[in-house]
């Protein structure tokens, strides 16, 4: 509604519908309207309702039946009935929406159906005479004695923590003629993800914020109005699920679970960010020894072999020589350096380890491990995981196999 406001020229002859999507740079074409269309006439079409009559009243014609006088400002309604908008407009007319006209210019000429202007002068430098001076800030949008409400499970619309927003601002004229972008050394802000560090943790990601703005010091007197853009420095990044998380029982590592889609979004050394917990509508607070930014050290497409097998003690033995000596009884067959095969005395290891007995408890499909670690100074070392590649029991062979 309200295409054709009434001070339109009455020298323009037709008016062109565009649509253009947000992340492409095609500009389609929908319709063009006229004001000697045929019916239906979309140029002079108009739904609005008065006050008390659901009537048409035209442009610049006060209804004179009506208590209240009303006149519209505006006519030209167009209804989009049609999902499939395919008209691109050429290449070379996607730069009509930016015609300028400069402030002087000594030459004009009219060559392909647009005017050309010659040793011109275009767009206003402020020099050293105005200097603006912004002052950035932020704000919650709803108030700070309560949280905001997300209807149906909803975010609402926010900056972003963890971000630095720069703020600049360009002057205009009646004509639409414009600066180049100016701003001032106060004219950034880094929107942190605590809002109160060292007095509780008031976590940012889970608030509605804005940006504020405010324009101090002597302004141009040719401007007619004055535009801010907002600009934010910070690298590419992602937002990312995560499915689970594993940890190693060998060097206590955390191994996370994306999905395979999420595969190229990540490097080695780059960092991320834990804002959220799994499956809670809680966010992380920050940690007093780090915060909350971990890095990345290694990928791995397939399940490391520490975290792809759930593991389950079957008993665990030793302890002085003679525990060893009586459990390893082949020295030939005892852990060791570049040994591939031990033997178990299957006896000590049921009734004096209380053991397991491997024949009972596994099953062709389970998989065989062990583990080796020595105390020194009170400290246990553990050697990784040793997946055994066959086991067969020698009833009654020689050294107690």
């Amino acid at each position: 509604q309200g295409l054709i406001p009434i001070d339109t020229p009455v020298d323009v002859v037709q008016l062109d519908i565009l649509f253009k999507k947000e992340r492409s740079t095609t500009i389609y074409s929908i319709d063009s309207i006229k004001p000697n269309d045929p019916a239906p006439n979309y140029w002079f079409k108009n739904t609005e309702k008065t006050i008390l009559k659901n009537t048409y009243v035209p442009l610049d014609v006060s209804s004179s039946d009506h208590e209240v006088n009303h006149v519209y400002s505006s006519t030209g309604e167009y209804d989009i009935t049609v999902e499939n908008i395919y008209a691109a407009l050429p290449s070379n007319q996607t730069l009509r929406p930016w015609d300028n006209v400069p402030r002087k210019a000594l030459a004009q000429e009219i060559t392909a159906n647009r005017v050309v202007y010659g040793n011109y002068l275009q767009n206003y430098s402020l020099g050293d005479l105005v200097k603006p001076n912004l002052i950035v800030g932020k704000q919650q949008r709803d108030s700070y004695d309560s949280e905001p409400i997300f209807l149906n499970n909803q975010g609402l619309r926010s900056i972003k923590s963890l971000r630095t927003y720069y703020l600049g601002v360009v002057y205009g004229d009646e004509y639409g003629r414009e600066t180049p972008v100016f701003t001032s050394k106060d004219a950034s802000i880094k929107i942190p993800y605590d809002l109160t560090p060292g007095s509780g943790f008031n976590g940012a990601p889970n608030k509605s914020l804005a940006l504020t703005a405010r324009l101090l010091g002597e302004q141009p007197e040719w401007a007619h109005y004055y535009k801010y853009f907002v600009k934010q420095t910070t690298g590419e990044y992602y937002n990312l699920t995560v499915d689970r998380v594993y940890k190693s029982p060998e060097d206590q590592s955390l191994w996370i679970s994306l999905p395979s889609s999420d595969r190229n979004k990540v490097q080695e050394g780059d960092y991320f960010t834990i804002k959220k917990k799994v499956d809670v509508e809680e966010m992380v607070p920050v940690s007093p020894t780090g915060g909350n930014k971990i890095k990345i050290i290694d990928i791995k497409n397939e399940a490391p072999e520490t975290i792809k097998f759930k593991y389950f003690s079957l008993g665990t033995g030793g302890g002085s020589q003679a525990d060893l000596d009586a459990l390893f009884p082949d020295p030939s067959a005892q852990p060791g350096p570049n040994v591939a095969k031990i033997a178990v005395d299957k006896d000590h290891w049921i009734t004096v380890e209380n053991g397991i007995d491997l024949s009972e408890a596994l099953t062709k499909s389970d998989r065989l491990a062990v583990q080796f670690e020595i105390a020194e100074s009170g400290t246990t070392l553990r050697s990784r995981k040793f997946f055994v590649s066959a086991y067969s029991e020698e009833p009654g062979g020689t050294d107690g196999r």
